[in-house]
């Protein structure tokens, strides 16, 4: 906050000079396309998409945040700018007298009186510094200076609540910049364009730089900080604000303004002090994020990632024709913090030759390796692939077999990712290892061979392969063809819309529920345990868990001349 304020009060002296040039309008839309620019290259380097679920807050936090600009930028025009930047950090008093107006009207003390005492100190330090006197001729200016103040007050408690929804800071700027840019725009097209000069061009860029850097500055401020501390830390913008008085106009200082100059800053102090010590200064951002189980969205993975939640993101990526083709994509471009995991090294067993082409890991080794991936006991976890997520549904289903309940395979995978804005990486990470993952009781049933072959007939088999290799037309990975006598298909492709992301959860439930067999009734199998999953994580989505994997699937029962094999 103090560096915001610092860089606000420099670009008051550029906004001062430039109003010599340009009207406030104009000067408004360049520092808007500045800010535009500016925070999109940032966001590009933070890996933040600019996508929003929450147009409308954004919306309003511009409108308000553009309003409260535009009539500063007039009132620097015409007042002196110590008596300009004073009527504008009125927003910090505005704050406060709205925050304990709610407590008052909500009949609560959510609002400490010593915070609010320490803000309206602050002020009267302001008075003193700056003893503001307004001429005849500068009414409206000054008029304009102390509604800014206001405007700004609201714009700062919106952009507080953009911060508890997990909007990044970056977001938050770029939309403001909009906002500067149509507003800006739409009072040239009345006022009409000016004429550019090199002294011109360069205060523009100088507001623009400026104003942007500070405003990033500020919306981490409040995003994260507390409201009422933040406003008393403001004040020292007046500080800085007096100092280029003297530097730049020869303004003198009395006994009065040094009185003042302390009293602000001893609101500030006191107003950080006293947060810290009740708790108020704790972060808004860091609210309580929901678990995921199953499915995670784009933009749900986005806003938790920059929640600061602690996530492992695995990227599970295989080609089961060409078993190095998963980790060669990951080398190219991968989520930004994501860790590959192989389906045959890390997600998969040792094969005898008659349990399947990819048997369950040994349950300890799997929770070593869930260790070395970072995970622990309510870390959240999120799978992804880019081939439908089969391979992601594996991981999802070992890990809730391990008894990890925070796990969800990002919906629609990377392309759902991309699709959003979300950027690929080359960079690799690698999660701080933790112990071993306690090693609890099975969390999902399974069924092994020779339990399945002498309930055939009284459980409902449901394989997720395609249709072609069900009926035995062809196989191209196991040396028999057919399925399991009296299978159901249900192709697990057959779970996913167009675009890669599942079926709503009722239209899921309805595709289910067609086959008349209760989950538990249900034993889910594929080619060698992998497809499989899709369903299952499908049920679950649907509301219908419960159901059983047979993991050696038809790899492992075709494996056994004895067991009995159906065509067609």
């Amino acid at each position: 906050m103090l560096g915001a304020s610092l860089l606000f009060a420099t670009m008051g002296v550029c906004v001062k000079l430039a109003s010599e040039l340009y009207p406030a309008g104009e000067i408004v839309f360049y520092r808007g396309l500045a800010g535009m620019l500016i925070s999109w290259l940032v966001a590009r380097a933070q890996r933040v998409s600019l996508c929003t679920k929450v147009p409308a807050m954004h919306f309003w936090r511009s409108l308000c945040g553009v309003l409260a600009l535009g009539l500063w930028f007039h009132a620097i025009a015409g007042l002196p700018l110590a008596t300009a930047v004073t009527l504008n950090y009125m927003s910090s008093v505005w704050m406060a007298l709205f925050l304990l107006g709610g407590a008052v009207l909500l009949g609560s003390a959510q609002v400490d009186g010593r915070l609010f005492a320490a803000v309206l100190i602050g002020f009267a330090g302001v008075a003193l510094v700056l003893r503001p006197t307004l001429e005849q001729h500068q009414l409206w200016h000054g008029l304009a200076g102390l509604l800014s103040g206001m405007v700004a007050a609201m714009a700062y408690l919106q952009v507080t609540a953009l911060g508890r929804r997990g909007e990044p800071d970056t977001r938050i700027v770029f939309y403001f910049a909009l906002g500067g840019v149509v507003a800006g725009m739409a009072s040239m097209l009345w006022t009409g364009f000016s004429t550019h000069s090199l002294r011109g061009a360069a205060l523009l860029l100088a507001v623009g730089l400026l104003a942007t850097a500070a405003q990033l500055m500020i919306t981490r401020a409040f995003a994260i900080g507390s409201v009422l501390s933040n406003a008393g830390l403001q004040y020292s913008g007046i500080l800085f604000a007096v100092l280029y008085g003297v530097l730049l106009f020869g303004e003198r200082l009395s006994w009065m303004a040094i009185a003042g100059m302390l009293l602000i800053v001893g609101a500030g102090l006191v107003s950080t002090l006293l947060a810290s010590a009740s708790g108020a200064a704790k972060p808004l951002r860091k609210v309580e994020m929901p678990i995921y189980r199953n499915l995670i969205s784009a933009d749900e993975l986005q806003a938790l990632l920059a929640s600061g939640t602690p996530c492992v993101l695995l990227d599970c990526g295989f080609e089961l024709a060409d078993p190095a083709a998963g980790e060669r994509a990951f080398a190219a471009g991968h989520l930004p913090g994501a860790q590959y995991v192989h389906l045959d090294r890390d997600l998969s067993g040792a094969k005898t030759g008659r349990n399947g082409r990819h048997p369950l890991p040994e349950r300890a080794a799997l929770a070593e390796r869930a260790g070395h991936w970072g995970i622990a006991p309510g870390v959240q976890v999120v799978c992804y692939d880019a081939q439908g997520l089969p391979y992601a549904a594996r991981a999802w289903w070992l890990l809730r077999w391990l008894s990890h309940d925070a796990v969800a395979v990002l919906d629609g995978g990377v392309t759902a990712w991309t699709a959003i804005g979300g950027t690929l990486t080359r960079e690799v990470t690698q999660s701080e290892p933790r112990p071993p993952y306690p090693v609890l009781a099975p969390a999902m049933p399974t069924l092994q061979a020779d339990e399945l072959l002498a309930q055939l007939g009284r459980r409902v088999v449901l394989d997720a392969r395609a249709g072609e290799r069900f009926r035995g037309e062809v196989e191209p990975l196991d040396p028999v063809a057919g399925h399991i006598p009296g299978a159901l298909n249900r192709f697990f492709k057959d779970n996913l819309r167009p675009d890669g992301r599942f079926k709503p959860a009722a239209v899921l439930r309805s595709d289910f529920e067609v086959l008349h067999a209760t989950p538990a009734q249900l034993v889910h199998q594929c080619g060698s345990g992998v497809t499989a999953c899709h369903n299952l994580l499908a049920m679950e989505h649907a509301g219908l868990p419960g159901s059983a994997l047979y993991p050696g699937s038809w790899s492992e029962w075709c494996a056994d001349p004895d067991r009995p094999v159906a065509r067609g």
